[in-house]
């Protein structure tokens, strides 16, 4: 009777388990269904079942959840699913990871930081081409100027905090300033804007040549759409 009771618990472990492996199996297929058709929310949903439901974190898994909030416009939650993948083991994955977090922080108006995940995403894989292809377009790109007096006000708003001081007001060029001046203030930002271009360059060259990855090894059909980061 102990032994029918025991073979009894034992069989409905197994078919519980097979359960549940084939319910997992048939989500993942119906989210990858919903994903290739561009049905993104109706993905979401289930990676967001599989993942707190079944306890299914596997890095692609959540790569194609990244990718489902990206192209639904959920950049705050793609950029969150794209950073625990970059943290991860798999070098080729987190590499891709950090390339569609410089895509975001671009178009976001983050540009120093979106280099800055391309060169991160290079030294995961000096063999990624879009990142090579993204940081050439990101140097391409503007700040908006709104977005970035906003920000600068802040900052100094923080640094006034901290420092105790109130009211302190910041140099600024005077506009009634002779002409010789005017020029050596344009002439000074246009130069300081062409270093941190051909800084940026000089860094993406290095990091290549270290690798011995060479533009010329790039494919000749990987060219970039106007104003269109590479995916």
């Amino acid at each position: 009777m102990k032994l029918l009771f025991l073979l009894s618990l034992s069989f409905g472990s197994l078919f519980s388990f097979l359960f549940h492996t084939r319910e997992v199996n048939e989500l993942k297929e119906t989210a990858k269904k919903h994903y290739q058709e561009k049905q993104y929310l109706e993905a979401i949903k289930l990676y967001t079942l599989l993942e707190t439901k079944y306890q299914i974190k596997e890095p692609h898994l959540l790569y194609d959840h990244a990718n489902a909030c990206y192209r639904s416009l959920q950049l705050q939650q793609a950029y969150k699913y794209y950073q625990v993948i970059a943290e991860g083991k798999d070098s080729i994955l987190a590499a891709q990871a950090l390339n569609q977090m410089g895509i975001i922080c671009c178009r976001t108006n983050k540009l120093k930081d979106g280099k800055e995940l391309f060169i991160q995403s290079l030294r995961k894989n000096a063999s990624n081409t879009h990142a090579v292809l993204n940081l050439e377009w990101a140097l391409t790109l503007k700040e908006d100027p709104k977005i970035r007096s906003d920000r600068e006000k802040t900052q100094q708003e923080q640094q006034k905090k901290k420092t105790g001081k109130s009211d302190t007001p910041d140099y600024k060029a005077d506009p009634s300033g002779s002409e010789e001046q005017k020029e050596a203030l344009r002439s000074s930002s246009h130069t300081n804007k062409y270093m941190d271009m051909n800084k940026a360059r000089l860094l993406l060259e290095s990091m290549k040549n270290s690798e011995k990855q060479y533009i010329q090894q790039l494919p000749v059909n990987t060219t970039l759409k106007p104003n269109e980061p590479a995916w």
